[in-house]
């Protein structure tokens, strides 16, 4: 599924555009990462990919409902179900096995009976042995709560994945297999992290700035390397810049010199030249006297 962007732009109420002119597209099982300095924004459009925020100006197309996991979650009194979103389904399949035959339960439930098995062997997968799925998730530490969400992923396997800084919590092993999901996932992704080996499984990269956004056809790696010879040939063309500059000053000071010296040796020749009337004239006066 891909998503597609066009000419956004964001900006909050009396304060600065946060970014405009934002236009860019990943492909069908494409994976990009969204990077860019601190405040730049990467969040804020990730909320708007994920449908929760509404650019300024523009439109953005996701074709497919996001499985978006925030770097910053309010976490409520809600049970893991709850969290990965099949309280309801578990519900219907608790009272359908209870001998309900409410039409509603078996609705509700859409043929998915093995959504609590499915649910168990995900928490399992992401180092979560043995947990109810109606535990609380406020007893869970931080990185524990992340792999619920990450258990999402195994769970609803979305067709487009939204990472807003995954790994921070993360331990080595659940990092492990955050990576395996991400080289083997056919799903559209994109990521904002800082961590460089999950920007490196990522086939593109797009650079936000206040102005704009910018591809770079591969990994950070890529990426990196692109940005070095970028600055690089900036450096040279402020040097470049600097040397011309310092031919101009020279050049003008040159001429400037040239022109005190015609307008010095004009005014000594304007000199002589008044002083040869002055001594002509008075000989002349002397003759006639």
């Amino acid at each position: 599924m891909s998503i597609i962007v066009s000419d956004i732009s964001y900006h909050y109420f009396n304060r600065p555009t946060l970014f405009e002119s934002v236009s860019f597209s990943v492909s069908p099982s494409g994976k990009a990462s969204l990077i860019g300095n601190n405040g730049t924004g990467k969040s804020t459009l990730l909320k708007m990919l994920a449908g929760e925020l509404t650019p300024s100006s523009g439109n953005i197309r996701v074709s497919a409902s996001p499985y978006y996991i925030p770097q910053q979650i309010d976490f409520k009194e809600q049970t893991l179900a709850e969290t990965l979103g099949v309280s309801e389904k578990i519900k219907a399949l608790q009272a359908i096995y209870g001998g309900s035959v409410d039409q509603g339960h078996y609705d509700t439930l859409n043929d998915d009976w093995d959504i609590e098995d499915r649910c168990r062997v995900a928490l399992t997968h992401w180092g979560l042995l043995n947990l109810p799925i109606d535990l609380p998730i406020l007893q869970l530490s931080g990185g524990e709560k992340t792999k619920v969400l990450l258990a999402g992923l195994t769970v609803h396997n979305p067709d487009v994945v939204l990472l807003d800084e995954p790994t921070n919590h993360l331990d080595y092993a659940a990092r492990k297999k955050l990576y395996e999901y991400i080289s083997q996932t056919k799903a559209t992704v994109i990521i904002v992290s800082h961590d460089i080996t999950l920007l490196n499984l990522l086939e593109e990269t797009f650079e936000l700035t206040p102005k704009g956004i910018k591809l770079y056809g591969g990994n950070y790696d890529f990426y990196w390397s692109q940005k070095e010879t970028e600055n690089r040939a900036l450096e040279q063309q402020i040097d470049a810049g600097q040397t011309a500059l310092r031919i101009a000053r020279k050049r003008a000071q040159e001429i400037r010199e040239r022109q005190e010296r015609r307008a010095s040796h004009g005014e000594r020749s304007k000199q002589k030249g008044g002083l040869a009337r002055i001594v002509l004239n008075a000989r002349r006066n002397l003759s006639e006297n």
